[in-house]
């Protein structure tokens, strides 16, 4: 013991931190090695995917003659069926909107109105043609907009002019539209079957506030 102290002694300053040191880190990593037992980072759990939103393209629902709008029997109704008529709202007094006319369906009360849609099979399609753009397909109860059970564009407006609209079907902006909206007053537009301008109007807008547009069946607005 005394030869080993008298050793460590002579060593030059220098070398004896250099072996402290030495030392020091030995003893740690043997520690290390008898006590504190490999604790591998757990990975972090795994994310998952966020599941797809369902796409929902159903506009109206038939409930016996009525015809609601949305997905179920608690909807507004929009149309009815009075036989061959459809008319607006839940009640057979409505205002006759269209007519079916065997396979077609016409504007107003008559079987000489224009044709504003065609049934072909579930499809229903813009116009007389049955190679027409499909604007609703019907799936058991509901009615959906466009060819499928995700289509999200149900009609397409396009300005043509400053007082003149075009409505496609779908996400369309060619071919023959499904309605053409006019404008004949500063707040007062008068929307047509096809690119008809000079019939009886299907429907008319007027424009109640700077935000808030009211839109009739015809030519009412009341």
């Amino acid at each position: 013991m005394k030869q080993f102290t008298h050793t460590f002694a002579k060593l030059p300053l220098r070398q004896l931190r250099g072996l402290l040191s030495l030392l020091l880190i030995l003893s740690l990593t043997a520690c290390g090695d008898k006590d504190d037992p490999y604790n591998p980072k757990p990975e972090p759990p795994v994310t998952p995917p966020t599941p797809p939103v369902e796409k929902e393209n159903i506009v109206f629902n038939f409930d016996g003659n009525i015809i609601r709008a949305g997905k179920t029997t608690a909807g507004d109704a929009v149309f009815n069926i009075d036989g061959d008529y459809i008319r607006a709202g839940g009640s057979t007094t409505g205002d006759i909107v269209f007519n079916v006319d065997g396979k077609l369906i016409r504007a107003g009360a008559e079987k000489t109105g224009d044709v504003v849609f065609n049934i072909d099979g579930d499809y229903i399609r813009a116009g007389e043609k049955p190679d027409g753009d499909i604007v609703f397909n019907r799936d058991g109860v509901f009615v959906r907009g466009g060819e499928d059970e995700v289509s999200g564009v149900v009609f397409r407006m396009i300005k043509w002019l400053d007082d003149d609209y075009k409505i496609y079907q779908g996400n369309n902006k060619s071919g023959q539209p499904v309605f053409r909206m006019i404008k004949w007053l500063d707040d007062d537009y008068k929307i047509y079957q096809g690119s008809n301008k000079s019939s009886q109007s299907a429907f008319r807008m007027i424009k109640w506030l700077d935000d808030d547009y009211k839109i009739y069946l015809g030519g009412n607005y009341y």
